[in-house]
């Protein structure tokens, strides 16, 4: 096992224990103390530049696959997230323990509202997924132009049909109308 395969593992762990340890205070939905505040956010920065400093590493030999780092990343963000959301209810007048579901749950929808680059749509099933969608709108699109052009094709057959017949009036009108009466 390489350093790098090591270190993402250490990292695994310790996001792991860090995720653990904020959940269990959340899930008493009380306001966290100004302590906890800054224990979870110098958490979260700590194990962001960890994560930056193994992305950085794995840029040069490509030893954790991108779909993995991607999953990594949606994770950290979303605990970052979390952590900036029990902030902002703490911050609120009167930080006396209190519950904060209700709150946290219009946070929770307004972050769900926001357009973020989920990393894990551009990468490994992810960018699978992402180009079969675009085949299929190419595919779409290519079946919109072959029926514009099958449309332009017979109408132009019927110029063509329309053209000759006049040309066939005005040179031979005997012969134009005993043998293309049925166009018009």
């Amino acid at each position: 096992m390489s350093n790098l395969d090591e270190d993402i593992s250490a990292f695994g762990r310790d996001f792991d224990a860090f995720r653990k340890k904020f959940d269990g205070v959340r899930a008493k939905g009380v306001v966290f103390s100004d302590e906890q505040q800054i224990e979870y956010q110098s958490g979260a920065k700590k194990l962001r530049i960890w994560f930056k400093r193994i992305e950085q590493a794995n840029s040069s030999n490509r030893s954790i696959p991108v779909s993995d780092l991607a999953r990594r990343e949606v994770l950290l963000s979303n605990l970052e997230d979390s952590i900036s959301r029990v902030q902002v209810f703490s911050m609120q007048k009167g930080a006396a323990p209190r519950s904060v579901y209700g709150k946290e749950k219009e946070a929770i929808n307004d972050a769900a509202k926001k357009e973020r680059l989920n990393p894990m749509q551009i990468s490994g099933g992810g960018l699978i997924q992402q180009n079969e969608r675009t085949i299929a709108l190419q595919d779409s699109i290519i079946g919109e132009i072959a029926q514009g052009v099958d449309g332009l094709h017979q109408q132009v057959c019927r110029a063509v049909e329309i053209w000759l017949y006049l040309y066939l009036l005005l040179s031979h009108p005997t012969v134009a109308l005993a043998s293309h009466i049925a166009i018009i």
